[in-house]
């Protein structure tokens, strides 16, 4: 099973952020709790497997909560999604 690495979003990602929001999402912003998030201006964490990008978290920090705004996972069986989620929980604490 190939083995992915985990990092975090960073300026030149943005782009590609914003691409798949309105690929996989239809919108640029995602709204939670009546709060607008643009997740291109977010942190947030890829996962990939080489160049390849299988994955994409973004997420919001208030206080001691974490949101979690987007999640994707393109590839299945590989973890990706718990990894990503286990990411965005060590940032926010």
């Amino acid at each position: 099973m190939p083995k992915f690495t985990l990092r975090p979003l960073r300026q030149p990602d943005r782009a590609w952020v914003r691409h798949v929001m309105l690929s996989e999402w239809g919108a640029e912003t995602v709204v939670i709790h009546q709060t607008v998030y643009h997740p291109a201006e977010l942190p947030g964490f890829i996962a990939q497997l080489g160049r390849q990008k299988l994955g994409l978290l973004t997420y919001h920090i208030a206080g001691q909560a974490c949101e979690i705004v987007t999640l994707n996972s393109w590839r299945e069986g590989l973890g990706i999604g718990t990894a990503l989620l286990e990411a965005a929980k060590q940032a926010g604490r």
